[in-house]
């Protein structure tokens, strides 16, 4: 009955496995763009291995995206910006002038009567020279309003602030009415050079004032001010300028040249130039129009399907043969799919904007996340996979250049991060992708090209950006961690730093569990070194996998002293009830101090299902007549799952028992290992666990040098 239970149990986890990648392999397909490809590869540089190319059907030869954007610029420069004349501002200033020049005029005479200074001991009676102040009056008055008609005649000029910087060789054209005319700034004024002509005219007049006039004269116009009535009647006008430049934009002719049916495109061998290079990508271009217009959509959709339904079958068997515990574990294989989907998703996104640049988005950041969680042939598989997918619909001529380094890109990223223990390591490996990025770029741009003058150098910025996006992997290593409950190497690094606030409380509290913990900690870690698995894991989790005998910690014979044995005044089934609850307060210690799922099925499991032989033995020995309930002596399991749970648990008891030998020496040593270890395999304490009797013959082998080195004999030294 439990074999079928187990039997539908995995075979559940399995199907839902399989429905998740039918799911995501119909996700994927719906990214790729429903268009028939150029059957064609080819590159600038590079000769033309296929068969001599003629025209299938006319088309013409467009221009690259340089020259257009040469074009476009130059266009941009030649095109006048366009302003508007205001014809309405003159007469609303002189209107203005009018009125301040009557009171300023009236203020400024009576101010002259009044005044007893010697300086105008000669100035006439008011009676006598009312005529003659009169005259003087509309002669200002006209001089004003005249300067003012010729300022704004020529125009006054506001220069948008794009254009301050650039007033040399200024030219505009200037709508007055229906028509628009060229004018360069020297033909306006600006109200600086407005102001500067009202001042030069203001003292040329003064040289024909009378004597008398001359006092009057500074002081009226200081107080008149003439400059406030001043304003640009020249206004820039952004929308004209605009709709212009558009226009003439417009008028750019895409092509270069036409192509006719029946003529040769390229012969077999030749090197492809320039100028090839523009007719076969123009030839691509028209050709995929085409297809898009006479292609079988759906014909089209099965070749992708089958593709895609390919890749994920590899994904598939190559979890099931070699990680199928990822398979079982939906959680995982939802995040490995995942991973998979969102970069595809960034390369399909930028095929769709047609961005022809897909070394924007950060592909390595995937090979380092799976590395992280699992192990570095997945996150390479992984990584290989979803670079052949974007390579099959990369819109570039040439996608295995692309293939290529993004392979060996991921490739650096795996090898820099073989053990990421600290945070600088994730700086030093950007700086290898960057440098393998840019390595590889040169060497096939020397390649098609063969000079150095004509590398597209301004390619290694996209590379250094993409090397700085791979910096997000490490944020989001830990957003990974909280929303699907991994681990990092890095996490494990700081849960295993014994000066943790919990571990140093187990030291303090129990200090013989804690000695013990460390002592199981690096005999579990050298056994997992050597037959496969985490060894940050498993000592991470042995510091930790009896943190619950804190709460009484004198019950368990490493941390009694003087023979004071509290289990002597204890009936049996509660010695053993003691010992076994420190699995479970174990269990709620961790999960108060929010310790990680995976360290806690450390301390779940580190007993199994097994026995507290001691009490149970001592019990049936001394109630021989009692029916004895063996689940009082048992502890809760569940068994080891992993490779790293089945190691704790031999280690522990391994080093546990260790200290009650009487003798010790080589043939009790390996007499304590080989019974433990085959009396917790009889009991079928590691049958969920995926460990092979090859490592359980290892892990023997490896704790017997362990023991034997913790109690070798020491040399007596002379007295």
């Amino acid at each position: 009955m439990n074999k079928l239970f187990r039997w539908i149990k995995v075979n559940y986890r399995m199907g839902l496995a399989v429905l998740l990648f039918l799911f995501c392999s119909f996700l994927v397909l719906w990214l790729f763009p429903g268009q028939a490809k150029f059957k064609w590869e080819f590159d600038e540089g590079r000769p033309w291995t296929h068969e001599t190319l003629y025209a299938p059907f006319d088309f013409s030869v467009y221009k690259t995206q340089s020259e257009l954007n040469h074009e476009r610029d130059s266009v941009k420069k030649e095109c006048l910006p366009y302003y508007d004349f205001d014809e309405t501002i003159v007469d609303i200033k002189k209107e203005q002038f009018s009125k301040v020049f009557e009171k300023v005029w009236t203020h400024h005479i009576n101010k002259y009567y009044r005044s007893d200074s010697l300086e105008n001991i000669f100035k006439p009676k008011k009676e006598d020279t009312e005529n003659d102040f009169s005259l003087l009056k509309n002669d200002y008055q006209a001089f004003c309003l005249n300067m003012l008609e010729k300022v704004y005649e020529r125009g006054i000029i506001k220069l948008p602030e794009s254009a301050k910087a650039k007033v040399e060789d200024y030219s505009f054209f200037m709508v007055k009415g229906k028509f628009a005319e060229e004018y360069d700034l020297e033909e306006v004024y600006t109200l600086l050079s407005a102001e500067n002509f009202i001042k030069k005219e203001i003292s040329n007049k003064k040289e024909f004032a009378s004597t008398y006039e001359e006092e009057i004269y500074y002081k009226f116009f200081e107080s008149l001010d003439i400059k406030r009535f001043l304003s640009p009647n020249i206004v820039y006008n952004p929308i004209l300028t605009e709709d212009m430049e558009k226009s003439m934009l417009s008028a750019i002719s895409l092509t270069t040249g036409l192509v006719q049916r029946n003529e040769e495109i390229i012969r077999k061998g030749d090197i492809i130039d320039n100028g090839k290079y523009k007719i076969l990508q123009s030839f691509r271009k028209e050709s995929e129009d085409r297809l898009l217009k006479d292609q079988d959509f759906g014909l089209i959709k099965t070749g992708q399907l089958i593709l895609v339904l390919f890749s994920f079958l590899v994904i598939f068997i190559f979890l099931y043969s070699f990680r199928k515990d990822i398979l079982e574990n939906i959680l995982k294989t939802s995040f490995i799919l995942f991973l998979a989907f969102i970069f595809l998703l960034a390369g399909s996104m930028l095929i769709n904007l047609n961005i022809s640049n897909m070394y924007l988005i950060p592909f390595a950041i995937l090979p380092i996340i799976i590395r992280t969680f699992y192990d570095s042939r997945l996150a390479l598989f992984i990584h290989l996979v979803v670079i052949l997918l974007l390579g099959v619909v990369s819109p570039l001529n040439n996608p295995f250049e692309f293939v290529f380094m993004q392979i060996f890109a991921g490739i650096v990223a795996i090898f820099s991060l073989a053990n990421i223990r600290k945070r600088v390591q994730i700086f030093y490996s950007v700086t290898l992708i960057i440098l393998a990025y840019a390595s590889l770029d040169f060497a096939f741009s020397i390649i098609k090209v063969g000079e150095l003058d004509k590398i597209e150098w301004t390619r290694m910025g996209s590379f250094g950006l993409n090397g700085l996006l791979v910096l997000a992997s490490y944020p989001l290593i830990y957003i990974f961690e909280k929303v699907f409950g991994f681990l990092s190497d890095v996490t494990l690094m700081e849960l295993s730093d014994t000066n943790s606030k919990l571990l140093r409380k187990l030291a303090e509290k129990a200090p013989g569990t804690f000695q013990h913990s460390m002592q199981v900690a690096n005999m579990a870690e050298e056994v997992i070194y050597n037959i496969g698995g985490n060894p940050l894991l498993v000592r991470t989790g042995a510091l930790y996998h009896d943190i619950g005998k804190m709460d009484m910690p004198m019950y368990f014979i490493e941390n009694q002293s003087h023979g004071n044995n509290p289990h002597d005044n204890l009936e049996f089934d509660k010695s053993a009830e003691i010992i076994i609850s420190h699995v479970t307060k174990g269990i709620e210690i961790a999960q108060k101090h929010n310790l990680p799922n995976l360290i806690i099925d450390f301390i779940r499991t580190h007993h199994g299902t097994s026995v507290v032989q001691f009490f149970y033995k001592n019990y049936v020995k001394n109630y021989p007549e009692a029916e004895v309930d063996i689940k009082k002596f048992t502890y809760p399991g569940p068994k080891p799952y992993s490779r790293e749970t089945a190691v704790l648990m031999m280690a522990d008891s391994i080093e546990a028992a260790s200290r009650s030998l009487k003798t010790i020496n080589d043939e009790t040593i390996e007499n304590l290992v080989n019974g433990i270890i085959d009396y917790q395999f009889n009991e079928r304490q590691f049958e969920e666990a995926n460990i092979t009797f090859r490592d359980i013959s290892i892990a023997k082998e490896i704790l017997k040098r362990k023991l034997k080195n913790i109690y070798h004999a020491r040399i007596e030294y002379p007295k």
